[in-house]
């Protein structure tokens, strides 16, 4: 009997280990989560980081950064709300996924340095307070 219980309960702690992932399977390792911010947000920061969401992101995740429907991008999924997302999300996560991609978001590693990736989070923040 006590090994049943003990497969119930590892089983049940696997499926909910398993929705987690599942739930938002598309986190950063801890240590580039971690990562804060090296750029202030102040005005040239942010006319930086709008320029290059513009010509960079908003043709999938919208001109204000609140997502399209997969029906218009073509996509597989709709793209997410970004300022939502920001708000539960750390900048250095958001800063591993857009340097890394992943499944039909691009890596940008090639396309955006360091400091322009930091911009675009920069111009996203101040989204979320519109």
């Amino acid at each position: 009997m006590k090994t049943a219980k003990l497969i119930i309960i590892l089983f049940s702690l696997l499926l909910l280990d398993t929705y987690k992932v599942y739930a938002h399977g598309w986190m950063a390792p801890e240590s580039d989560a971690k990562k804060e911010n090296p750029i202030k947000i102040n005005e040239k920061s942010i006319n930086n980081g709008k320029k290059l969401f513009e010509n960079f992101c908003s043709s999938c995740h919208g001109p204000e950064a609140t997502g399209i429907k997969k029906e218009i991008t073509g996509l597989n999924i709709d793209t997410p709300n970004l300022p939502a997302r920001l708000k539960t999300h750390t900048d250095g996560d958001f800063h591993w996924k857009i340097l890394n991609g992943r499944n039909q978001m691009p890596s940008f590693k090639e396309e955006l340095s360091e400091n322009e990736i930091w911009h675009i989070i920069n111009y996203i923040r101040v989204l979320i307070k519109k």
